[in-house]
């Protein structure tokens, strides 16, 4: 089924690049004449929640005052022939760049999503690669700070899907859809792409899952799920010290962090994965 879907939906998705542009520069029209895009319905219950949720990693201001991040920890990859261990380190900065460097037997492997570019490399080579880079990547470690501009924004709509059990926690299911064009009702595969689904505890108020759609090479796509726990404070900021990631309810691999700094200046060329392809 997922290979079937895939052909639309990578469709749909080169069909909404120009459309993305185009909110970007009637963002910046509307913003030099002093207004701004009417701003989507929101489900009052979602935004209840969601505030919440940020109050509980920290505060707004807390939140905002992480500009990046550097992790560091440890690492398995869980495969069907066995489990591969070793260290690795993250580094996230504002919402669109993430770089994660595992250090394994074979070698240091490395992904990097920058500037909607995925590239995949070993001891510090490697190329970019046909897939799609999910929504605000740099979220994957800090699942809070999607949250925080959400409120407020009218590029995305919340929306309460209610009570769910997620590994023994009673958590809301709150939706977000990123619009296109103001679009709150786009063609179903491009709303998958378009959408994140936080599990937040309710009685916690901690995310304990995100839920999104990640594309890869060839004719396939995955559901994600990325479970979090162990949640510690770090400079009045919350961090999930243990990050689950599965790709299709199947445990792709699992980060237990040890340390995470904040602010540290990171600069864009750090996501940037050497490129071995061969030059024309």
């Amino acid at each position: 089924m997922r290979s079937t879907r895939f052909g639309l939906m990578f469709c749909l998705i080169l069909l909404a690049v120009p459309v993305s542009g185009q909110q970007t520069s009637s963002s910046a029209t509307q913003s030099q004449q002093g207004t701004s895009p009417t701003p989507a319905a929101q489900d009052p219950q979602a935004v209840n929640v969601v505030n919440q949720a940020i109050i509980a990693a920290g505060g707004a201001q807390a939140l905002l005052t992480v500009t990046d991040y550097t992790a560091a920890g440890n690492i398995t990859y869980h495969s069907a022939d066995n489990d591969i261990q070793g260290s690795v380190k993250i580094l996230g900065s504002g919402f669109s760049n993430l770089r994660i460097d595992a250090s394994l037997p074979s070698g240091v492997l490395s992904e990097s999503f920058s500037k909607g570019k995925v590239m995949t490399g070993l001891n510090g080579t490697g190329r970019q690669i046909l897939a799609q880079s999910p929504m605000n990547p740099a979220r994957f470690v800090l699942p809070f700070l999607q949250l925080r501009p959400l409120v407020n924004s009218p590029y995305y709509q919340l929306i309460y899907k209610g009570l769910v059990e997620i590994n023994g926690h009673s958590a809301h299911d709150i939706q977000i859809l990123r619009l296109l064009g103001g679009n709150t009702n786009p063609p179903e595969l491009l709303r998958e792409y378009n959408t994140i689904e936080f599990f937040i505890d309710s009685t916690t108020f901690q995310v304990v899952m995100m839920q999104d759609f990640l594309f890869s090479h060839g004719p396939y796509y995955s559901v994600r799920q990325i479970q979090y726990s162990d949640y510690s404070a770090v400079s009045g900021v919350l961090v999930p010290f243990t990050i689950n990631e599965l790709l299709d309810s199947h445990p792709n691999r699992l980060i237990q962090l040890n340390t995470i700094v904040f602010n540290s200046g990171l600069q864009e060329s750090v996501f940037v994965i050497a490129d071995s392809a061969p030059k024309n």
